[in-house]
């Protein structure tokens, strides 16, 4: 899976392309995967396992 989700395309997703746009043109290039694929986008905070201190207080500062 490491040649699928690049940096290069977490960094669109972190641009604003949704991740529904982002997984189907991985989809579409990774048809093999797609399940996998389809897992990120709907299961990713199930990855994310602790607070960024400075995400924290950019929010608090919002």
């Amino acid at each position: 899976m490491n040649d699928v989700w690049s940096m290069a395309w977490h960094g669109q997703t972190d641009c604003s392309v949704s991740f529904a746009d982002n997984g189907a043109s991985l989809i579409v290039e990774y048809p093999h995967d797609a399940a996998e694929i389809d897992a990120w986008r709907t299961r990713w905070t199930e990855m994310v396992w602790m607070t960024i201190p400075q995400t924290e207080l950019t929010i608090a500062a919002l």
